[in-house]
């Protein structure tokens, strides 16, 4: 799932985001869940995302096996910086 590409920095919150870039440099769409550094009255009940890929991959273009396996949301990564953790079902 190697793919050459750079990534674009996103978030504005202080921390390493090293990982979350090599992700994006791959095509992946990076988020992290940044409500446990927050107070109350800033939760914004969602991921957050970290860095966009410059080249995004598409499901097509990987594995069967990896296909079958992720969970399909309804989503489309490319038009927000936030999923909503909602949609992964109850905590």
């Amino acid at each position: 799932m190697s793919r050459p590409g750079g990534a674009k920095l996103v978030f504005k919150g202080d921390g390493n985001y090293r990982d979350w870039q090599a992700f994006a440099s791959r095509g992946l769409y990076a988020f992290d869940f940044h409500d446990v550094h927050r107070s109350s009255t800033d939760k914004r009940q969602g991921y957050d995302l970290i860095y966009r890929p410059e080249q995004p991959i598409m499901a097509g273009d990987l594995p069967e096996n990896v296909r079958t396996a992720l969970m399909v949301l309804p989503v489309v990564f490319g038009e927000g910086n936030l999923v909503s953790a909602s949609l992964l079902g109850p905590e």
